[in-house]
């Protein structure tokens, strides 16, 4: 249940932190996922309202919204981006309350690199169950 041989999947991170940016961006840089990158809540909405986004790795505090507010506007999508919360704090509390509002997964910042690719395949695993083939994922 891997991606299929000439397939593109697309994921966003939204982070403030260019420094978050560029860690995930050095990790996914030779994967067949297409990293797309935002600075801002308002920033990732346009860019979920223009790509096939199917996951999306949520810094827990933005300047100007949460990780609450990004599930809260995929909730929104019929075919809705699964949501990896990432936190310097990914502890059993935030887990509990990530879970809880239908998040799918925490991920610990200072990211790792096996750790990071195995909750993307994860989330989008968890996708590609709910929703089905494929279906314009690819760019």
């Amino acid at each position: 249940m891997g991606l299929e041989a000439n397939s593109t999947i697309a994921v966003l991170a939204v982070s403030s932190s260019p420094e978050d940016l560029a860690s995930l961006r050095a990790i996914f840089a030779h994967s067949r996922w297409r990293l797309y990158q935002a600075a801002s809540y308002a920033e990732a909405i346009s860019l979920i309202s223009a790509h096939p986004i199917r996951v999306v790795i949520g810094i827990a505090a933005l300047l100007d919204g949460t990780w609450r507010d990004l599930l809260a506007h995929g909730a929104s999508l019929w075919k809705h981006p699964n949501l990896i919360v990432a936190s310097h704090f990914a502890d059993d509390r935030l887990w509990a309350r990530s879970v809880k509002l239908r998040s799918t997964r925490c991920l610990a910042m200072g990211f790792r690199a096996t750790e990071a690719s195995r909750n993307v395949s994860l989330a989008w695993r968890n996708w590609k169950d709910a929703f089905g083939e494929l279906d314009g994922a690819g760019l």
